[in-house]
């Protein structure tokens, strides 16, 4: 496929684009704030939630984990946003990049499954339910983009095709 195509493909309105960098990188700013501020409870509170006694580590590198899990994701989400405005989205690294969110969207599921297990005991039946509905949304989200992700091979494909006849 060639670098530049002669087909012209509307590009989003740049402030659209600019507004999703910035809500991007304000909730990448939070999850880390988040995930600091995780760190700093148990040194500062040890005996905050006697509760909790039995998983402390479990249940904080779970949390972590999670909030790893999302900044992974707000990334290549920020990529492949890039890759829209700049008309590179039919590439193969977009591809690449759609398989890192969908790992990362994929994970966060599963370690909100984690959280269930460690909470399972501790956590009143509500919690578990929320958590247990939010990590089987995760799951389907994921595979959602795994739907998207052949939709957007399929387009490559379609794409190399059209520039080789072009």
């Amino acid at each position: 496929m060639s670098p530049r195509s002669n087909i012209a493909v509307p590009r989003p309105w740049f402030p659209i684009v600019v507004a999703a960098y910035a809500a991007l990188a304000v909730l990448f700013v939070c999850v880390a704030y988040a995930q600091y501020a995780l760190v700093q409870i148990p040194l500062n509170y040890p005996d905050a939630s006697p509760r909790d006694a039995e998983f402390p580590t479990a249940l904080y590198a779970l949390m972590i984990g999670f909030g790893l899990c999302v900044q992974l994701g707000i990334v290549a989400t920020t990529v492949l946003v890039s890759l829209v405005r700049w008309n590179r989205i039919l590439e193969s690294r977009s591809v690449r990049w759609l398989d890192v969110l969908c790992i990362a969207v994929a994970l966060g599921g599963l370690m909100t499954g984690g959280l269930v297990i460690v909470r399972l005991q501790t956590g009143p039946p509500g919690l578990v339910l929320i958590l247990v509905l939010f990590g089987l949304a995760l799951l389907a989200l994921a595979l959602v983009l795994l739907v998207l992700r052949s939709l957007l091979r399929r387009a490559i494909l379609l794409r190399s095709e059209l520039d080789e006849v072009v």
